[in-house]
């Protein structure tokens, strides 16, 4: 039976012009159209994360912050993607249930309203429950930039059980390994728009060249250019970078994720036996591995069988993420605790991650500082002598408990505190509420201190 196809509603500025609910429809479930489709290069943008780390002498110090590459597709490639996404999944989902491993995959699927914290709890209640265990906690280097296409290929064969691609999902596959993409900033300053604006003058009203080099205004809902102007501004400048080498494909596209899985299909089955052979357990959540063995000897034991799937599947662990935490009779353990999805386990206590909560707070300081430079501006336009009030219910909603009271839509009544007192809910371990107790007087303290 065909996938159902399911319309997803895209408004961002791209090459292309966004589609309706037929128009893509009949694009990607037409396998002829989609085979003979001309894909159009992603728009990247790279993504830097602040690392923090505990100091031994207590604190946290700023480590190098962790770069990732974020790729968006044009409209109707994203339609493509996304479908194709579906009918992977739809396999991908039924091989999972033929092979009991339901439960051990956790990310980039849909699991009835479960949550991290929800397969945190779970591992660490399977950890509660042995009287010693050792657990094995490893992170595959530049996950999605080293997926090899050879054996991402094969895995896709398999997983529509071909021999080899047909003309449509190879058209898909070509378009995911060999992409090309053209970073955002650059392209923006190619098309002369605002690099953080970029509908600042209209959605409808981009500026752009004629053939003679003049300015002028031209009617592009959505549309960065016309073909012929990104054939002058964005290829003959040599903005397009195609990707050459036989490994890698963009994070954040429609099918990313789903080929990320089925990619790992085979080691999830053969460790997941493995650990399931030894009264162990095995969970994968994207690029983080987890094995949790009755002792330090079958987690070593463990340890060889990841790394001699790593080298088959030709992937690498990162040596600086890899921890063996060993969970002896005594609880609490005396040494570092496992750190699993933000959460940190020491054989009783479940927290969150300290290196989590020291972001918050680094974030809400930023925001206080950008409500101040947003009022200054304000100031400033209006001629204001003395400085107006600062504006505190955005960062009342923002940074404390207040959140869900204040928010008007769901993703506005969720911030990292509501997050923070539905995990210790699910967790049902008050200790994580304790962790967050005085944000409240930090908030006022760090306002008062910005505007003193």
């Amino acid at each position: 039976m065909p996938t159902s196809f399911t319309y997803r509603h895209r408004s961002y500025v791209h090459f292309d012009l966004p589609l309706n609910h037929s128009a893509a429809e009949a694009l990607v479930t037409s396998a002829v159209r989609v085979a003979q489709h001309a894909f159009l290069p992603f728009i990247f943008s790279v993504v830097e994360t602040q690392k923090i780390g505990p100091l031994e002498s207590g604190g946290y110090s700023l480590k190098p912050p962790k770069r990732r590459v974020i790729a968006y597709a044009g409209h109707a490639d994203s339609h493509i993607f996304a479908h194709y996404s579906d009918i992977l999944s739809e396999r991908y989902e039924a091989a999972l249930a033929h092979r009991g491993l339901h439960q051990c995959v956790t990310a980039f699927r849909k699991l009835s309203g479960r949550s991290n914290v929800h397969h945190a709890k779970e591992v660490f209640e399977f950890i509660e429950s042995r009287p010693t265990c050792s657990a094995l906690a490893m992170d595959v280097s530049d996950f999605f930039g080293n997926l090899d296409h050879t054996l991402l290929k094969q895995a896709w064969s398999n997983s529509l059980g071909v021999q080899r691609l047909p003309s449509d999902h190879f058209a898909v596959f070509k378009a995911i390994t060999r992409y090309c993409q053209i970073e955002r900033d650059a392209l923006f300053d190619a098309v002369h728009i605002p690099k953080h604006n970029p509908r600042s003058l209209g959605p409808h009203r981009l500026p752009l060249l004629d053939r003679s080099g003049n300015f002028t205004v031209e009617d592009n809902p959505n549309r960065l250019c016309p073909p012929h102007r990104f054939r002058e501004w964005v290829r003959k400048k040599g903005l397009l970078q195609i990707n050459t080498s036989s490994k890698g494909i963009p994070q954040g596209s429609p099918i990313s994720a789903v080929l990320a899985n089925i990619y790992m299909l085979e080691m999830d089955a053969a460790l997941n036996a493995f650990a399931s052979s030894h009264g162990g357990l095995y969970r994968r959540y994207c690029d983080d591995i987890l094995m949790v063995m009755p002792s330090d000897e079958l987690r070593d034991d463990a340890e060889r069988e990841v790394m001699s799937w790593m080298a088959q599947l030709r992937l690498q662990v990162n040596p600086a993420k890899t921890d063996r935490i060993s969970f002896a009779a005594q609880r609490p353990i005396s040494g570092e605790p496992l750190q699993y999805l933000g959460f940190t386990f020491d054989g009783k206590h479940r927290r969150l991650r300290p290196s989590s909560l020291a972001r918050f707070y680094q974030r809400m300081r930023a925001g206080i500082r950008h409500a101040l430079q947003q009022r200054a501006k304000a100031d400033e336009s209006s001629g204001a002598e003395t400085p107006s009030p600062l504006k505190r219910k955005l960062l009342y909603r923002r940074y404390s408990y207040l959140g869900p009271l204040l928010g008007k839509t769901k993703e506005e009544r969720r911030n990292f505190l509501s997050y923070a007192y539905r995990a210790a809910r699910i967790m049902g371990d008050p200790g994580i509420k304790k962790q967050v107790k005085n944000h409240w007087r930090k908030l006022q303290a760090e306002i008062e201190a910005a505007t003193s």
